[in-house]
C-alpha cells in the first residue's frame, strides 16, 4: 500500500518549520508535508490571506494531484485546525474524497462562535499584549524589534481570517475520523473541544496534553507518536480486511 501523506498546517503566525522535526520521528510509511502558507517562511514576500476561503484554496493547491489518489491525513494546530477542517470539506465537495483522518489541535470546534472580540482591530500595543497572554512567544522574540516588526503584521492578518471566519452548515456530514488534541490549561473550554464530535459521522476522540495553548512545544515527540499510532492502526485495519 502507498505511504500515508500527512499534511500539516501551522497556528497563526507560524510556519511550516514547526513540523519539520517530525520527518525524523515518524516512520517512512508516513510522509510529512509541512505546508508553508502565504506570507511566511519561503513565501514571506507573498501577500497575506484576506479570508479563510483564500487560505483553504491555497492549501488545496499545495496538494500534488497524484497524491489525491493515495491515503492522506491532515494535522492542524489552532488556526491550522480550521484550515484543515475546511480543506476536508473542500475535498469532500470537490472530489467526493476525504482524508483518512483529521487531527485538530488547540482549536474549538468550527461551529462554536467566539465571543465577538476582534483582536486584529486593536492598536499595536494592545494587540501585542493579547498575543502575549496566549503564550508561545519567547522573551528573545519579544525583545527582537526587527523580528517583531515582521511577525506582528502576519499575526494580525492570521487573526483576522480566524476572527472573521463563519461556519456554514454542510449538506452532507463528513465521515472522516477526527482526533482532537487539547491542552489541560488552554483557554479553550473542554465543551468547545468536545463539540468537534458534531462535525463528523465518523469517530471522534479527545486527547489531553499537559500545557497551555501552545502545548505542542512541550510534546512534539508524544504527539508525533500519537499520530503514528492512529495512522498505523488505520493501515492495519484496512490491510486486514
Amino acid at each position: 500500500m502507498n505511504r500515508i501523506h500527512l499534511f500539516c498546517f501551522p497556528y497563526a503566525g507560524g510556519s511550516a518549520m514547526m513540523y519539520c522535526r517530525w520527518r525524523s520521528l515518524l516512520p517512512a510509511s508516513i510522509q510529512i508535508h509541512p505546508i508553508e502558507l502565504s506570507g511566511r517562511g519561503k513565501r514571506m514576500n507573498e501577500p497575506f490571506y484576506q479570508t479563510m476561503e483564500q487560505a483553504v484554496e491555497d492549501a488545496y493547491l499545495s496538494i500534488p494531484v497524484h497524491v489525491l489518489d493515495e491515503p492522506i491525513a491532515f494535522f492542524g494546530y489552532s488556526m491550522g485546525s480550521l484550515i484543515a477542517y475546511e480543506l476536508t470539506r473542500y475535498l469532500h465537495e470537490k472530489h467526493g474524497k476525504e482524508p483518512i483522518h483529521l487531527f485538530a489541535a488547540a482549536r474549538r470546534a468550527p461551529q462554536i462562535q467566539g465571543d465577538g472580540q476582534k483582536l486584529y482591530c486593536l492598536p499595536e500595543a494592545e494587540f501585542l499584549q493579547e498575543i502575549i497572554k496566549l503564550g508561545g512567544m519567547s522573551a528573545e522574540v519579544l525583545e527582537n524589534k526587527e523580528l517583531m516588526e515582521m511577525i506582528l503584521p502576519l499575526l494580525r492578518a492570521d487573526m483576522q481570517i480566524v476572527e472573521k471566519y463563519s461556519w456554514r452548515a454542510s449538506k452532507a456530514a463528513l465521515r472522516t475520523d477526527i482526533t482532537v488534541l487539547a491542552g489541560t490549561r488552554d483557554v479553550v473550554p473542554d465543551e468547545h473541544m468536545e463539540a468537534w464530535k458534531e462535525m463528523t459521522a465518523g469517530r471522534c476522540k479527545i486527547a489531553k496534553y499537559e500545557g497551555d495553548h501552545f502545548f505542542i512545544h512541550q510534546h512534539y515527540e508524544l504527539i508525533g507518536e500519537h499520530i503514528t499510532r492512529v495512522l498505523l492502526q488505520w493501515r492495519e485495519a484496512v490491510t486486514s480486511v
